[in-house]
């Protein structure tokens, strides 16, 4: 989609790649995504609150998820044919979210391989 870049992770090596109270406002605003009216609206707000967390590093996954909110709302803007589908996708990005252990990186990093590189085609060679 748009240039929202495949910058690399921002923070250090914590235990659960979340960074205290940071963790919380994104699994809430993840939980909105599924109960909200205008998805595209919370998905921008969304990534404006994982730019704070970018510049905070206090979270060590935040520039994955600027990135796979950057395309999702991207989809919708560049594609509105595909409006639709787009925000069907948001949900479901959400709902994959809420369902994983935050605490097990592996599957946080199967996460974002799986929408970066499998959904948007980001290189895998940028880290």
């Amino acid at each position: 989609m748009t240039g929202h870049g495949d910058a690399g992770q921002a923070g250090g090596d914590r235990l659960d790649g979340l960074g205290g109270h940071r963790r919380c406002g994104h699994l809430q605003a993840a939980g909105q995504l599924l109960q909200a009216d205008d998805l595209y609206e919370l998905g921008l707000q969304f990534m404006g609150d994982t730019i704070e967390v970018i510049t905070s590093g206090e979270y060590e996954y935040a520039v994955s998820m600027y990135n796979l909110w950057g395309d999702l709302t991207d989809w919708v803007e560049l594609k509105p044919a595909e409006e639709d589908l787009a925000k069907a996708e948001m949900v479901r990005a959400a709902r994959e979210w809420l369902a994983l252990n935050p605490r097990d990186s592996d599957a946080v990093r199967r996460y974002f391989d799986h929408w970066l590189h499998d959904v948007f085609h980001h290189d895998r060679d940028v880290a």
